[in-house]
């Protein structure tokens, strides 16, 4: 019943055994594979083992075995999910040993799989971490207390040419049987393109912000509410609020008596039918400030295209003042 070209062998095996008392499968269990009496052949576990017999008798053995090809489907199953990963999936012991890894790990990383096997997972790491990486495990082991179990991590991950790159590792612990040594599984995820997106939107954010602040007229930041969100130093000082009295009270107060109860209800008429009364030109009215003193502005009103799920508005503002005093100064020589 022996396949796998283990026939010939099976008989050395015992009569080693008898001679030798080497229990090299004595007492055991082992993968084989099995022949049928069609001629295929399946996977089993075999165990074998001797039985106790009266003094000079024949001594007998019994042999369990175990159809394994449901397993090993799963298994098989199981190895083609984790290849299929476009994550790097590694399987350790409780020692950081690597016992498994897939393709897409061989290819993130650049080492082949048989450098891979058998050495420690530190091998991966970066950034200094590789030393204390077997400690975080032992102490798990020790304790219990899952710092980087069950969790997600971002550290720093090293290539088989030293190069290092950014990650995101989950690590988990796999159910075994009683008795059997414990087991782990890493999930790596490259993410060197997030963080780069990550540094040109924080970027792009300071340079927005930069022009924002850079500039010399006020600018109001809005949401639907009419609720300021952002707010610039030359609204400041115009003004005359602090930012933090800016923000989250609505636009209203900065307007004078004549529009402060009139600006909600055209953002509402706007939100409710496109209709751009107020949004995309640019009006003249009275503005106040903290003090309670009113001076003319021209206030144009955009709004704003971003991800975000509220509809957000910008309002600049100009003051107007010297303009008129200088109307006036005319208007007074031309008399």
């Amino acid at each position: 019943i022996v396949g796998g070209g283990h026939a010939k062998h099976h008989d050395e095996y015992i009569q080693r055994y008898l001679r030798t008392g080497e229990k090299r499968v004595m007492g055991l269990r082992r993968e084989l594979q099995a022949r049928r009496a069609n001629g295929s052949e399946f996977w089993i576990e075999l165990g074998l083992t001797e039985v106790t017999t009266d003094d000079g008798e024949d001594r007998l053995f019994t042999g369990f075995l175990r159809d394994l090809t449901n397993l090993k489907r799963k298994q098989r199953l199981t190895a083609g999910i984790i290849d299929a990963s476009f994550d790097s999936v590694f399987a350790i012991n409780e020692k950081g040993i690597i016992n498994m890894v897939n393709n897409a790990a061989v290819k993130q990383f650049g080492w082949p799989e048989n450098k891979f096997l058998g050495s420690n997972i530190s091998m991966i790491v970066g950034g200094g971490h590789a030393k204390n990486h077997d400690k975080y495990i032992q102490r798990y082991l020790k304790t219990g207390e899952k710092r980087v179990m069950g969790v997600r991590r971002e550290l720093s991950a090293r290539r088989a040419d030293g190069s290092e790159f950014p990650i995101e590792l989950g690590l988990a612990e796999v159910k075994v049987s009683d008795g059997e040594e414990r087991e782990f599984v890493g999930f790596v995820r490259d993410i060197s393109l997030q963080k780069k997106q990550e540094k040109e939107l924080i970027e792009k954010q300071r340079t927005t912000e930069g022009l924002v602040e850079a500039s010399l007229d006020a600018m109001f930041a809005i949401d639907e509410q009419c609720r300021i969100q952002i707010v610039n130093n030359a609204a400041v000082k115009q003004f005359g609020w602090s930012r933090e009295e800016f923000l989250g009270r609505n636009i209203c107060m900065i307007m004078g008596p004549d529009h402060s109860g009139k600006h909600d209800g055209y953002m509402k008429r706007y939100l409710r039918t496109g209709e751009a009364r107020i949004l995309g030109t640019q009006r003249e009215l009275e503005a106040k400030r903290k003090d309670g003193s009113k001076f003319p502005i021209s206030l144009g009103v955009s709004e704003v295209a971003h991800s975000g799920e509220s509809r957000m508005f910008a309002a600049y503002i100009h003051d107007l003042s010297e303009r008129q005093r200088i109307v006036g100064v005319y208007c007074d020589s031309s008399r």
